[in-house]
């Protein structure tokens, strides 16, 4: 059995799920590259440092799961602009999901951020796999 051909659930298979992760490591990694280098060679703060780092993450991203792990849907369905921005949307609702588990898992349930990060590497990705997938990457017949 190849590996495209592996199903896990109705409309979902092993292939995306493999691209959708591939993606994700390497859009981290551009973050976190961006945002120690800038921090390390320029006179931005911390806060620009992020910012630069979040876009430049952001459009690789945008661009591996366009053209890699939802091919099949965008080829399909070819509206760059629409599929970006709904990305965009996910993007930024990731962000807050982020903030949110951290917020309710530290301050309010005054647990070890461990568990902040836990939800945070498991939960949200898989909302923003979701999302991506039905929503900002979707083929519309």
């Amino acid at each position: 059995m190849n590996v495209e051909s592996k199903t896990l659930a109705p409309g979902m298979n092993f292939r995306e799920l493999l691209a959708f992760g591939g993606v994700g490591v390497i859009a981290t990694l551009i973050h976190v590259t961006v945002f120690s280098l800038v921090l390390e060679s320029t006179s931005a703060s911390p806060l620009q440092a992020n910012m630069l780092a979040f876009v430049l993450a952001f459009l690789f991203s945008f661009a591996g799961h366009y053209r890699v792990t939802f091919t099949t849907a965008t080829r399909q369905n070819p509206d760059v602009r629409g599929a970006l921005l709904r990305f965009l949307v996910v993007a930024l609702l990731g962000l807050t999901l982020n903030s949110g588990v951290v917020y309710v898992t530290t301050s309010i349930l005054a647990l070890h951020y461990f568990y902040a990060v836990a939800l945070m590497v498991t939960m949200v990705p898989a909302c923003i796999y979701l999302l991506s997938k039905y929503w900002a990457f979707r083929h519309t017949a």
